[in-house]
């Protein structure tokens, strides 16, 4: 099945802003629709077919795979004791959190 629910940034990313990971959720400012809301990480930075390739010999999804098996990799990496998962959420800054992505 082809993959077409692309993230312009990893959920693995974006994980590393939440209080909990096993109830992931971000808080969302639209400044487009002038709202904020709270989702889940897999709802955000994401748009249909955008890492989409038309290469000969390739799936169009061949990057996303690519993409998502070393995302996934990453994300078990970074929850190793040491990493920056292992540590408390609340020293992250709430500002670094809403600065580390912006979409316009």
């Amino acid at each position: 099945m082809t993959a077409r629910l692309h993230h312009h940034v990893s959920q693995c990313y974006l994980k590393g802003f939440v209080v909990d990971r096993n109830k992931p959720k971000l808080f969302v400012v639209d400044i487009k629709e002038l709202r904020s809301f709270t989702t889940n990480p897999v709802n955000v930075a994401v748009e249909r077919d955008f890492h989409r390739i038309d290469v000969d010999g390739h799936p169009p999804d061949a990057l996303e795979n690519n993409l998502s098996r070393f995302e996934s990799e990453l994300d078990q990496a970074l929850l190793r004791p040491g990493s920056w998962s292992s540590r408390n959420a609340a020293s992250v800054s709430p500002v670094a959190g809403a600065c580390a992505y912006r979409s316009f």
